[in-house]
Protein backbone atom coordinates (compact mmCIF):
# COMPACT_ATOMS: atom_id res chain seq x y z
CA UNK A 1 0.00 0.00 0.00
CA UNK A 2 1.31 3.45 -0.93
CA UNK A 3 4.15 2.02 -3.10
CA UNK A 4 4.28 3.11 -6.80
CA UNK A 5 3.79 0.25 -9.29
CA UNK A 6 3.44 -0.27 -13.02
CA UNK A 7 1.33 -2.61 -15.09
CA UNK A 8 -1.90 -2.04 -13.21
CA UNK A 9 -5.26 -2.58 -14.90
CA UNK A 10 -8.37 -0.47 -14.57
CA UNK A 11 -10.51 -3.51 -13.79
CA UNK A 12 -12.61 -3.64 -10.60
CA UNK A 13 -12.02 -6.58 -8.29
CA UNK A 14 -15.72 -6.68 -7.44
CA UNK A 15 -17.35 -7.63 -4.18
CA UNK A 16 -14.07 -8.77 -2.65
CA UNK A 17 -12.63 -5.25 -2.70
CA UNK A 18 -15.58 -2.82 -2.94
CA UNK A 19 -13.43 0.22 -2.14
CA UNK A 20 -11.68 -0.16 -5.53
CA UNK A 21 -14.85 -0.60 -7.57
CA UNK A 22 -15.46 3.10 -8.23
CA UNK A 23 -18.65 5.04 -7.86
CA UNK A 24 -19.86 7.86 -5.63
CA UNK A 25 -17.42 9.44 -3.16
CA UNK A 26 -14.53 7.27 -4.38
CA UNK A 27 -12.41 10.27 -5.36
CA UNK A 28 -12.16 14.04 -4.90
CA UNK A 29 -15.19 14.66 -7.11
CA UNK A 30 -18.73 13.42 -6.80
CA UNK A 31 -17.70 10.06 -8.23
CA UNK A 32 -14.69 8.39 -9.77
CA UNK A 33 -13.43 5.37 -11.60
CA UNK A 34 -12.15 2.27 -9.90
CA UNK A 35 -8.56 2.19 -8.74
CA UNK A 36 -5.97 0.36 -10.78
CA UNK A 37 -5.27 -3.12 -9.52
CA UNK A 38 -2.54 -5.66 -10.01
CA UNK A 39 -3.59 -8.55 -12.29
CA UNK A 40 -1.86 -10.94 -9.96
CA UNK A 41 -4.53 -10.11 -7.41
CA UNK A 42 -6.97 -12.22 -9.43
CA UNK A 43 -4.53 -15.11 -9.70
CA UNK A 44 -3.70 -15.10 -5.99
CA UNK A 45 -7.36 -14.67 -5.09
CA UNK A 46 -8.42 -17.74 -7.08
CA UNK A 47 -5.54 -19.79 -5.70
CA UNK A 48 -6.32 -18.65 -2.16
CA UNK A 49 -10.04 -19.42 -2.51
CA UNK A 50 -9.17 -23.04 -3.23
CA UNK A 51 -7.81 -23.23 0.30
CA UNK A 52 -11.27 -22.47 1.71
CA UNK A 53 -12.64 -25.92 1.05
CA UNK A 54 -14.47 -27.86 3.70
CA UNK A 55 -13.13 -31.19 4.91
CA UNK A 56 -14.89 -34.38 5.99
CA UNK A 57 -13.93 -33.76 9.61
CA UNK A 58 -16.29 -30.81 9.63
CA UNK A 59 -18.99 -32.16 7.34
CA UNK A 60 -19.35 -35.33 9.42
CA UNK A 61 -19.26 -33.65 12.80
CA UNK A 62 -22.06 -35.25 14.82
CA UNK A 63 -22.77 -32.02 16.69
CA UNK A 64 -23.29 -29.93 13.55
CA UNK A 65 -26.46 -29.45 11.58
CA UNK A 66 -26.89 -30.46 7.96
CA UNK A 67 -25.70 -28.16 5.19
CA UNK A 68 -22.53 -26.96 3.55
CA UNK A 69 -19.67 -26.25 5.90
CA UNK A 70 -16.63 -24.07 5.23
CA UNK A 71 -13.72 -23.28 7.52
CA UNK A 72 -14.19 -20.22 9.71
CA UNK A 73 -17.55 -19.35 8.08
CA UNK A 74 -20.47 -18.44 10.35
CA UNK A 75 -23.92 -16.95 10.24
CA UNK A 76 -24.11 -13.21 10.66
CA UNK A 77 -24.97 -11.48 13.95
CA UNK A 78 -25.65 -7.76 13.95
CA UNK A 79 -23.23 -6.97 16.77
CA UNK A 80 -19.60 -6.11 17.32
CA UNK A 81 -19.15 -3.19 14.90
CA UNK A 82 -20.33 0.46 14.99
CA UNK A 83 -22.82 0.25 12.10
CA UNK A 84 -24.39 -3.01 13.32
CA UNK A 85 -28.09 -3.15 12.47
CA UNK A 86 -30.72 -5.71 11.58
CA UNK A 87 -30.48 -5.80 7.78
CA UNK A 88 -30.45 -8.15 4.83
CA UNK A 89 -27.12 -9.96 4.73
CA UNK A 90 -25.49 -13.28 4.05
CA UNK A 91 -23.06 -15.19 6.22
CA UNK A 92 -19.67 -14.04 7.46
CA UNK A 93 -16.13 -15.19 6.84
CA UNK A 94 -13.41 -14.93 9.49
CA UNK A 95 -9.96 -15.08 7.91
CA UNK A 96 -6.96 -15.92 10.10
CA UNK A 97 -3.75 -13.93 10.35
CA UNK A 98 -0.47 -15.22 11.73
CA UNK A 99 2.84 -13.45 12.21
CA UNK A 100 5.18 -16.38 11.57
CA UNK A 101 6.14 -17.98 8.24
CA UNK A 102 4.04 -20.97 7.21
CA UNK A 103 4.34 -23.41 4.33
CA UNK A 104 1.54 -24.12 1.86
CA UNK A 105 0.78 -27.57 3.38
CA UNK A 106 0.50 -25.98 6.81
CA UNK A 107 -1.92 -23.35 5.54
CA UNK A 108 -3.95 -25.99 3.69
CA UNK A 109 -4.10 -28.11 6.83
CA UNK A 110 -5.22 -25.09 8.88
CA UNK A 111 -8.18 -24.42 6.60
CA UNK A 112 -9.02 -28.10 6.19
CA UNK A 113 -8.97 -28.94 9.90
CA UNK A 114 -9.48 -25.52 11.42
CA UNK A 115 -12.64 -25.14 13.44
CA UNK A 116 -13.96 -22.85 16.16
CA UNK A 117 -15.40 -24.42 19.32
CA UNK A 118 -17.51 -22.68 21.96
CA UNK A 119 -17.24 -23.85 25.55
CA UNK A 120 -20.64 -24.88 26.90
CA UNK A 121 -21.73 -26.10 30.31
CA UNK A 122 -21.66 -29.71 29.12
CA UNK A 123 -19.24 -29.89 26.17
CA UNK A 124 -17.67 -27.89 23.39
CA UNK A 125 -19.83 -27.17 20.37
CA UNK A 126 -19.23 -25.62 16.95
CA UNK A 127 -19.52 -21.86 16.62
CA UNK A 128 -22.76 -21.07 14.80
CA UNK A 129 -22.63 -17.32 14.26
CA UNK A 130 -20.25 -14.42 14.72
CA UNK A 131 -21.04 -14.06 18.45
CA UNK A 132 -20.12 -17.72 18.95
CA UNK A 133 -16.99 -17.28 16.86
CA UNK A 134 -15.87 -14.29 18.95
CA UNK A 135 -16.44 -16.37 22.11
CA UNK A 136 -14.43 -19.23 20.60
CA UNK A 137 -11.54 -16.88 19.86
CA UNK A 138 -11.60 -15.37 23.34
CA UNK A 139 -11.61 -18.78 25.03
CA UNK A 140 -8.78 -20.15 22.85
CA UNK A 141 -11.19 -22.48 21.07
CA UNK A 142 -9.39 -22.15 17.72
CA UNK A 143 -6.28 -23.83 16.39
CA UNK A 144 -3.08 -22.57 18.00
CA UNK A 145 -0.71 -20.43 16.02
CA UNK A 146 -3.29 -17.92 14.76
CA UNK A 147 -2.76 -14.40 16.10
CA UNK A 148 -5.76 -12.53 14.72
CA UNK A 149 -8.89 -12.92 12.64
CA UNK A 150 -10.27 -10.43 10.14
CA UNK A 151 -14.05 -10.44 10.13
CA UNK A 152 -15.85 -9.99 6.80
CA UNK A 153 -19.58 -9.70 6.34
CA UNK A 154 -21.34 -10.18 3.00
CA UNK A 155 -23.88 -7.38 3.16
CA UNK A 156 -26.33 -6.03 0.62
CA UNK A 157 -25.39 -2.68 -0.88
CA UNK A 158 -26.40 -0.71 -4.00
CA UNK A 159 -29.65 -2.53 -4.55
CA UNK A 160 -29.22 -6.29 -4.66
CA UNK A 161 -25.41 -6.41 -4.74
CA UNK A 162 -23.50 -8.12 -1.93
CA UNK A 163 -20.11 -6.81 -0.89
CA UNK A 164 -17.47 -8.26 1.41
CA UNK A 165 -17.39 -5.58 4.10
CA UNK A 166 -14.52 -5.70 6.65
CA UNK A 167 -15.98 -5.56 10.16
CA UNK A 168 -12.80 -5.37 12.20
CA UNK A 169 -9.92 -7.42 13.54
CA UNK A 170 -10.19 -9.77 16.49
CA UNK A 171 -7.18 -10.78 18.52
CA UNK A 172 -6.89 -14.38 19.66
CA UNK A 173 -6.69 -14.05 23.44
CA UNK A 174 -8.25 -15.38 26.58
CA UNK A 175 -11.23 -13.49 28.05
CA UNK A 176 -12.42 -14.48 31.51
CA UNK A 177 -15.67 -12.59 31.03
CA UNK A 178 -16.56 -14.48 27.86
CA UNK A 179 -15.52 -17.74 29.48
CA UNK A 180 -18.18 -17.23 32.19
CA UNK A 181 -20.88 -17.51 29.52
CA UNK A 182 -20.25 -21.26 29.31
CA UNK A 183 -22.46 -21.85 32.36
CA UNK A 184 -25.52 -20.27 30.69
CA UNK A 185 -24.78 -21.37 27.11
CA UNK A 186 -27.90 -23.60 26.78
CA UNK A 187 -30.18 -20.80 28.00
CA UNK A 188 -28.42 -18.30 25.75
CA UNK A 189 -28.90 -20.56 22.73
CA UNK A 190 -32.62 -20.91 23.46
CA UNK A 191 -32.94 -17.13 23.79
CA UNK A 192 -31.22 -16.46 20.48
CA UNK A 193 -33.21 -19.22 18.82
CA UNK A 194 -36.42 -17.63 20.11
CA UNK A 195 -35.38 -14.26 18.70
CA UNK A 196 -34.26 -15.81 15.41
CA UNK A 197 -37.61 -17.56 14.96
CA UNK A 198 -39.33 -14.20 14.57
CA UNK A 199 -41.80 -14.98 17.39
CA UNK A 200 -40.10 -12.79 19.99
CA UNK A 201 -41.46 -9.30 20.67
CA UNK A 202 -39.45 -6.39 19.32
CA UNK A 203 -38.41 -5.39 22.86
CA UNK A 204 -36.92 -8.85 23.52
CA UNK A 205 -35.11 -8.82 20.17
CA UNK A 206 -33.69 -5.37 20.89
CA UNK A 207 -32.50 -6.39 24.36
CA UNK A 208 -30.93 -9.54 22.91
CA UNK A 209 -28.99 -7.49 20.35
CA UNK A 210 -27.63 -5.31 23.14
CA UNK A 211 -26.61 -8.47 24.98
CA UNK A 212 -24.81 -9.76 21.90
CA UNK A 213 -23.01 -6.44 21.57
CA UNK A 214 -21.87 -6.65 25.19
CA UNK A 215 -20.62 -10.21 24.62
CA UNK A 216 -18.65 -9.17 21.55
CA UNK A 217 -17.12 -6.26 23.47
CA UNK A 218 -16.10 -8.57 26.32
CA UNK A 219 -14.45 -10.90 23.81
CA UNK A 220 -12.30 -8.02 22.61
CA UNK A 221 -11.49 -6.39 25.96
CA UNK A 222 -10.80 -8.67 28.90
CA UNK A 223 -11.85 -6.25 31.66
CA UNK A 224 -14.20 -6.39 34.61
CA UNK A 225 -16.16 -3.49 33.10
CA UNK A 226 -17.11 -5.48 29.98
CA UNK A 227 -18.22 -8.42 32.13
CA UNK A 228 -20.36 -6.03 34.13
CA UNK A 229 -22.02 -4.81 30.94
CA UNK A 230 -22.93 -8.43 30.12
CA UNK A 231 -24.54 -8.72 33.56
CA UNK A 232 -26.54 -5.55 32.99
CA UNK A 233 -27.65 -6.76 29.55
CA UNK A 234 -28.71 -10.15 30.98
CA UNK A 235 -30.80 -8.38 33.61
CA UNK A 236 -32.44 -6.27 30.92
CA UNK A 237 -33.24 -9.35 28.82
CA UNK A 238 -34.90 -11.13 31.74
CA UNK A 239 -36.89 -8.02 32.66
CA UNK A 240 -38.05 -7.68 29.06
CA UNK A 241 -39.04 -11.35 28.94
CA UNK A 242 -41.05 -10.84 32.14
CA UNK A 243 -43.05 -8.03 30.52
CA UNK A 244 -43.82 -10.06 27.38
CA UNK A 245 -47.29 -11.52 26.94
CA UNK A 246 -46.01 -14.92 25.79
CA UNK A 247 -43.01 -16.21 27.73
CA UNK A 248 -41.37 -18.89 25.63
CA UNK A 249 -38.31 -19.07 27.84
CA UNK A 250 -37.81 -19.72 31.55
CA UNK A 251 -35.95 -17.14 33.65
CA UNK A 252 -32.18 -17.23 33.67
CA UNK A 253 -30.65 -19.86 35.99
CA UNK A 254 -28.63 -18.43 38.91
CA UNK A 255 -25.17 -17.30 37.92
CA UNK A 256 -22.12 -18.56 39.77
CA UNK A 257 -20.29 -16.48 42.36
CA UNK A 258 -17.47 -16.00 39.84
CA UNK A 259 -19.55 -13.23 38.23
CA UNK A 260 -19.40 -11.25 41.46
CA UNK A 261 -15.70 -11.79 42.06
CA UNK A 262 -15.06 -10.79 38.45
CA UNK A 263 -16.94 -7.48 38.72
CA UNK A 264 -16.46 -6.43 42.35
CA UNK A 265 -13.50 -4.23 41.40
CA UNK A 266 -15.98 -1.54 40.39
CA UNK A 267 -15.13 1.33 42.77
CA UNK A 268 -18.40 3.23 42.35
CA UNK A 269 -20.97 3.72 45.13
CA UNK A 270 -23.65 2.66 42.63
CA UNK A 271 -22.12 -0.81 42.43
CA UNK A 272 -21.81 -1.18 46.21
CA UNK A 273 -25.40 -0.09 46.83
CA UNK A 274 -26.68 -2.33 44.02
CA UNK A 275 -24.74 -5.31 45.40
CA UNK A 276 -26.22 -4.78 48.87
CA UNK A 277 -29.77 -4.83 47.52
CA UNK A 278 -29.10 -7.72 45.13
CA UNK A 279 -27.59 -9.89 47.87
CA UNK A 280 -30.62 -9.15 50.07
CA UNK A 281 -32.98 -11.03 47.70
CA UNK A 282 -34.25 -8.25 45.43
CA UNK A 283 -34.68 -10.39 42.28
CA UNK A 284 -38.32 -11.54 42.70
CA UNK A 285 -39.23 -7.98 43.66
CA UNK A 286 -38.00 -6.66 40.33
CA UNK A 287 -39.41 -9.33 38.02
CA UNK A 288 -42.46 -11.67 38.08
CA UNK A 289 -40.49 -14.79 39.01
CA UNK A 290 -40.58 -17.26 41.88
CA UNK A 291 -38.83 -20.44 43.00
CA UNK A 292 -40.71 -23.63 42.15
CA UNK A 293 -40.83 -26.75 44.33
CA UNK A 294 -37.43 -27.82 42.94
CA UNK A 295 -35.91 -24.44 43.95
CA UNK A 296 -35.56 -23.40 40.32
CA UNK A 297 -36.63 -20.04 38.93
CA UNK A 298 -39.89 -19.93 36.99
CA UNK A 299 -42.40 -17.24 36.11
CA UNK A 300 -44.70 -16.31 38.97
CA UNK A 301 -48.41 -17.02 38.85
CA UNK A 302 -50.64 -14.19 37.58
CA UNK A 303 -52.04 -13.47 41.06
CA UNK A 304 -48.66 -13.08 42.76
CA UNK A 305 -48.05 -9.79 44.57
CA UNK A 306 -44.38 -10.35 45.32
CA UNK A 307 -43.14 -8.12 42.51
CA UNK A 308 -43.16 -4.43 43.44
CA UNK A 309 -40.98 -2.87 40.73
CA UNK A 310 -42.48 -0.59 38.08
CA UNK A 311 -40.26 0.28 35.11
CA UNK A 312 -41.75 3.74 34.65
CA UNK A 313 -41.31 4.73 38.32
CA UNK A 314 -38.24 6.36 39.82
CA UNK A 315 -35.79 4.45 41.97
CA UNK A 316 -37.00 6.24 45.09
CA UNK A 317 -40.61 5.32 44.39
CA UNK A 318 -39.69 1.70 43.67
CA UNK A 319 -37.75 1.40 46.93
CA UNK A 320 -40.69 2.88 48.83
CA UNK A 321 -43.04 0.37 47.17
CA UNK A 322 -40.68 -2.41 48.21
CA UNK A 323 -40.72 -1.25 51.84
CA UNK A 324 -44.51 -0.95 51.83
CA UNK A 325 -44.92 -4.47 50.51
CA UNK A 326 -42.52 -5.86 53.11
CA UNK A 327 -44.53 -4.07 55.79
CA UNK A 328 -47.73 -5.73 54.59
CA UNK A 329 -46.06 -9.16 54.50
CA UNK A 330 -44.68 -8.66 58.01
CA UNK A 331 -48.23 -7.97 59.22
CA UNK A 332 -49.48 -11.12 57.50
CA UNK A 333 -46.73 -13.21 59.07
CA UNK A 334 -47.21 -11.50 62.45
CA UNK A 335 -43.55 -10.77 62.99
CA UNK A 336 -40.49 -9.08 61.54
CA UNK A 337 -37.46 -11.25 60.80
CA UNK A 338 -34.15 -9.69 59.68
CA UNK A 339 -33.80 -9.67 55.90
CA UNK A 340 -36.68 -12.03 55.20
CA UNK A 341 -36.32 -11.67 51.41
CA UNK A 342 -32.79 -13.04 51.59
CA UNK A 343 -33.90 -15.90 53.84
CA UNK A 344 -36.63 -16.88 51.37
CA UNK A 345 -33.93 -17.32 48.70
CA UNK A 346 -31.61 -19.29 50.97
CA UNK A 347 -29.19 -16.41 51.55
CA UNK A 348 -28.63 -17.17 55.23
CA UNK A 349 -25.76 -17.83 57.59
CA UNK A 350 -26.47 -19.12 61.08
CA UNK A 351 -30.24 -19.58 61.06
CA UNK A 352 -32.38 -20.76 58.11
CA UNK A 353 -35.06 -18.21 59.06
CA UNK A 354 -32.79 -15.16 59.27
CA UNK A 355 -31.41 -13.67 56.08
CA UNK A 356 -27.81 -12.57 55.82
CA UNK A 357 -27.00 -10.31 52.82
CA UNK A 358 -23.53 -10.95 51.46
CA UNK A 359 -22.83 -7.25 50.85
CA UNK A 360 -23.75 -4.49 53.29
CA UNK A 361 -24.41 -0.88 52.38
CA UNK A 362 -21.98 1.51 54.04
CA UNK A 363 -23.18 4.62 55.82
CA UNK A 364 -21.14 6.76 53.41
CA UNK A 365 -22.87 5.30 50.34
CA UNK A 366 -26.32 5.56 51.94
CA UNK A 367 -25.59 9.20 52.79
CA UNK A 368 -24.62 9.81 49.16
CA UNK A 369 -27.95 8.31 48.06
CA UNK A 370 -29.87 10.53 50.49
CA UNK A 371 -28.04 13.63 49.26
CA UNK A 372 -29.21 12.82 45.74
CA UNK A 373 -27.68 13.18 42.26
CA UNK A 374 -27.44 16.97 42.51
CA UNK A 375 -25.16 16.87 45.55
CA UNK A 376 -23.34 13.52 45.47
CA UNK A 377 -23.50 12.87 41.71
CA UNK A 378 -24.87 9.36 42.20
CA UNK A 379 -26.33 7.87 39.01
CA UNK A 380 -29.67 6.28 39.93
CA UNK A 381 -30.28 4.79 36.49
CA UNK A 382 -26.90 3.08 36.63
CA UNK A 383 -27.61 1.88 40.16
CA UNK A 384 -30.91 0.34 39.09
CA UNK A 385 -29.34 -1.34 36.04
CA UNK A 386 -26.54 -2.77 38.20
CA UNK A 387 -29.06 -4.01 40.72
CA UNK A 388 -30.98 -5.84 37.99
CA UNK A 389 -27.84 -7.55 36.70
CA UNK A 390 -26.27 -8.41 40.06
CA UNK A 391 -29.54 -9.94 41.29
CA UNK A 392 -28.97 -12.81 38.83
CA UNK A 393 -26.05 -14.13 40.92
CA UNK A 394 -26.50 -17.04 43.30
CA UNK A 395 -25.68 -14.98 46.39
CA UNK A 396 -26.08 -17.91 48.77
CA UNK A 397 -22.69 -19.17 47.53
CA UNK A 398 -20.88 -15.83 47.87
CA UNK A 399 -18.69 -15.32 50.92
CA UNK A 400 -19.97 -12.51 53.20
CA UNK A 401 -18.10 -9.23 52.89
CA UNK A 402 -17.78 -6.63 55.67
CA UNK A 403 -19.06 -3.11 55.05
CA UNK A 404 -16.63 -0.43 53.96
CA UNK A 405 -14.84 1.20 56.88
CA UNK A 406 -15.54 4.72 55.65
CA UNK A 407 -16.72 7.19 58.26
CA UNK A 408 -19.81 9.22 57.44
CA UNK A 409 -22.49 11.00 59.44
CA UNK A 410 -25.91 10.39 57.88
CA UNK A 411 -28.83 12.72 58.66
CA UNK A 412 -30.15 12.34 62.19
CA UNK A 413 -33.63 11.64 60.83
CA UNK A 414 -32.35 8.65 58.87
CA UNK A 415 -30.42 7.38 61.90
CA UNK A 416 -33.58 7.38 64.02
CA UNK A 417 -35.67 5.65 61.38
CA UNK A 418 -32.93 3.12 60.60
CA UNK A 419 -32.63 2.11 64.26
CA UNK A 420 -36.39 1.78 64.70
CA UNK A 421 -36.55 -0.16 61.44
CA UNK A 422 -33.52 -2.44 61.74
CA UNK A 423 -32.60 -3.03 65.40
CA UNK A 424 -33.10 -6.50 66.83
CA UNK A 425 -35.74 -6.94 69.47
CA UNK A 426 -33.88 -7.61 72.78
CA UNK A 427 -36.87 -9.65 74.00
CA UNK A 428 -37.03 -11.96 70.93
CA UNK A 429 -33.88 -13.35 69.39
CA UNK A 430 -33.97 -13.50 65.60
CA UNK A 431 -36.71 -10.85 65.37
CA UNK A 432 -36.64 -7.12 64.75
CA UNK A 433 -38.35 -4.50 66.86
CA UNK A 434 -42.14 -4.48 66.38
CA UNK A 435 -43.33 -2.52 63.37
CA UNK A 436 -43.81 1.19 64.00
CA UNK A 437 -47.25 1.90 62.57
CA UNK A 438 -47.32 4.99 60.36
CA UNK A 439 -43.56 5.66 60.45
CA UNK A 440 -42.84 4.57 56.88
CA UNK A 441 -46.07 6.03 55.46
CA UNK A 442 -45.40 9.48 56.94
CA UNK A 443 -41.76 9.51 55.85
CA UNK A 444 -42.75 8.45 52.32
CA UNK A 445 -45.27 11.30 52.26
CA UNK A 446 -42.56 13.80 53.23
CA UNK A 447 -43.68 14.23 56.85
CA UNK A 448 -40.41 13.40 58.55
CA UNK A 449 -41.42 15.25 61.72
CA UNK A 450 -44.29 12.81 62.31
CA UNK A 451 -42.19 9.80 61.24
CA UNK A 452 -39.32 10.76 63.56
CA UNK A 453 -41.73 11.25 66.48
CA UNK A 454 -43.06 7.71 65.97
CA UNK A 455 -39.51 6.33 65.68
CA UNK A 456 -38.49 8.07 68.92
CA UNK A 457 -41.48 6.57 70.71
CA UNK A 458 -40.53 3.10 69.49
CA UNK A 459 -36.90 3.52 70.60
CA UNK A 460 -37.93 4.87 74.00
CA UNK A 461 -40.11 1.82 74.50
CA UNK A 462 -37.02 -0.29 73.76
CA UNK A 463 -34.89 1.45 76.38
CA UNK A 464 -33.25 4.08 74.16
CA UNK A 465 -34.41 7.55 75.36
CA UNK A 466 -33.90 10.41 72.91
CA UNK A 467 -33.61 14.03 74.09
CA UNK A 468 -35.87 15.52 71.41
CA UNK A 469 -39.46 14.67 70.54
CA UNK A 470 -39.15 14.96 66.77
CA UNK A 471 -36.89 15.96 63.87
CA UNK A 472 -37.78 17.61 60.58
CA UNK A 473 -36.52 17.89 57.02
CA UNK A 474 -37.76 19.06 53.63
CA UNK A 475 -40.25 16.88 51.76
CA UNK A 476 -37.98 15.59 48.98
CA UNK A 477 -35.17 14.71 51.36
CA UNK A 478 -37.63 12.99 53.71
CA UNK A 479 -38.75 10.69 50.88
CA UNK A 480 -35.15 9.80 50.07
CA UNK A 481 -34.50 9.11 53.76
CA UNK A 482 -37.45 6.72 53.78
CA UNK A 483 -36.29 5.00 50.57
CA UNK A 484 -32.76 4.58 52.00
CA UNK A 485 -34.19 2.22 54.63
CA UNK A 486 -34.28 -0.46 51.91
CA UNK A 487 -30.48 -0.70 51.85
CA UNK A 488 -29.32 -3.42 54.28
CA UNK A 489 -27.06 -2.10 57.06
CA UNK A 490 -24.62 -4.34 58.90
CA UNK A 491 -25.01 -4.73 62.69
CA UNK A 492 -21.76 -2.76 63.04
CA UNK A 493 -23.29 0.18 61.15
CA UNK A 494 -26.44 0.08 63.29
CA UNK A 495 -24.23 -0.02 66.38
CA UNK A 496 -22.40 3.09 65.18
CA UNK A 497 -25.68 4.93 64.65
CA UNK A 498 -26.79 3.96 68.16
CA UNK A 499 -23.56 5.22 69.68
CA UNK A 500 -23.91 8.53 67.84
CA UNK A 501 -27.52 9.13 68.94
CA UNK A 502 -27.34 7.53 72.39
CA UNK A 503 -23.78 8.00 73.67
CA UNK A 504 -24.68 7.63 77.35
CA UNK A 505 -26.67 4.46 76.86
CA UNK A 506 -23.93 3.02 74.66
CA UNK A 507 -21.43 3.38 77.47
CA UNK A 508 -23.32 0.69 79.35
CA UNK A 509 -21.54 -2.65 79.10
CA UNK A 510 -24.74 -4.55 78.43
CA UNK A 511 -25.47 -2.50 75.34
CA UNK A 512 -21.92 -2.87 74.10
CA UNK A 513 -22.22 -6.63 74.40
CA UNK A 514 -25.49 -6.49 72.54
CA UNK A 515 -23.73 -4.69 69.67
CA UNK A 516 -21.14 -7.43 69.45
CA UNK A 517 -23.79 -10.15 69.41
CA UNK A 518 -25.59 -8.42 66.57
Amino acid sequence: MGTPSIGGKNEPVGQFCPANAGGANISTGFKGNGLRVNPWSYVLMIEGVLMLASAATRRLDANSGSGLSFPFATRNAAAGYPSAAHEDHNDEQWLPLWHRPASCPEVRHLFAEGRAKVRSSRQRRDAVDSVDFARAISTLGVDRGVDEFVRYGFQKRFGRMFFAVPLGRWTVSNSKGADLLAEIDPWLNRLRGFVGSGKAPASVASATRRLEGAIMEACQRDEWATTLEILIALGEVESTLGRAKDRWLRPLPPLSKAWFYRTCNDPSPEYRLAASLASAGIRPRQRPIALDKHRRWDWASPGSKTMTWVDTASLVENLLSLLRRREVEDQQRKGRAPHRDAADLGITRDSPNVGHPRCWASLADVTAFIDGPEVSGIDEQRLEALMSGLSLIDWARVNPRPPRSEYAVPPAGFSLLALAHGLEDPARAGHLLPATSGMLANAAAGRLDVASRLAIQRLRASGLPFALDRLGDDRARARRIAAALAFPLAPESLGRLKRMLFPRVSQNTDYEQEDVQQ
